[in-house]
This record gives structure tokens, C-alpha cells and sequence, in this order.
């Protein structure tokens, strides 16, 4: 069975059109019987949420419909002015990679947009795993 790695910022129960392209794409996948992780935030958008289940974790993992999903913390910062948008996309850049100690083998990295950051981690995981990027 192909293990597919997601790195996505935005995901379910994020509200925006990355999140939901994310976890479709995430359980079509599953449903053709491909074992799927993925690597998002705790939920932050359209506005910082009340994090007080996540406690102070760096990182927590849940089983979405099948779907493992790695989610590590970043500031709890609203999307606007754009200099915090830019913040939170340079520390998922960072927080992301805290994953890999929970990723296992994986055949296919897939790299969401919109952030164009999330290039940056999917090569830091292109070269630990000898595995290809495939960016939407």
C-alpha cells in the first residue's frame, strides 16, 4: 500500500477552500485504499480559535476518517494585517517539519497550496525520504 505524505496548512475544521481541497483530496486517496498523512496546524482560520483542548503541545495526532493528521502549533494570530499571515506561513515552515519524527515510511509527498512556504518543508522531507513532491 502507497503511504502519501500531505503537508497542508489549512485543514479541516479550518473553513477555507485550502482545507477543504486538502481533505478531499486526503479521502479520495483513502478510498482508493491509499494510506494518507497528513501534516497541518491546529485549527487557526478564518480566526484564531480557543486552543485550550490542545492544552500546550507542540504537536497532537488525530484519525480523521481515516486519515492520520499530524498537527503541530503555531501562534494563535489572526490572518490580518498580512505581516501576521506571512508569520504564521514562516512558522508552519518550521513547526511542520516536527512530524517527521512521526512519519514513517512514505512513497509521494504532496505539497497543498496555497502557501507557496509549504515548499519549503516538502524539500526538507524530499531529502530525508528520497521521495518525489507533487505540488498543486
Amino acid at each position: 500500500m502507497l503511504h502519501i505524505l500531505l503537508l497542508s496548512q489549512y485543514f479541516p475544521p479550518d473553513i477555507n477552500g485550502s482545507s477543504t481541497r486538502s481533505f478531499n483530496l486526503a479521502k479520495s486517496l483513502v478510498s482508493q485504499g491509499y494510506q494518507v498523512t497528513v501534516i497541518s496546524t491546529f485549527p487557526h482560520y478564518p480566526k484564531p480559535k480557543n486552543l485550550k483542548q490542545y492544552g500546550k503541545k507542540l504537536l497532537i495526532i488525530e484519525n480523521m476518517d481515516g486519515i492520520k493528521v499530524i498537527r503541530v502549533r503555531i501562534p494563535n494570530l489572526p490572518h490580518y494585517p498580512y505581516y501576521k499571515r506571512f508569520l504564521l506561513h514562516l512558522f508552519f515552515c518550521f513547526s511542520s517539519l516536527i512530524g517527521i519524527i512521526y512519519v514513517k515510511k512514505i512513497d509521494v509527498i504532496f505539497a497543498m497550496n496555497p502557501s507557496f512556504f509549504v515548499t519549503f518543508p516538502a524539500l526538507i522531507y524530499k531529502i530525508l525520504f528520497r521521495k518525489k513532491i507533487i505540488r498543486n
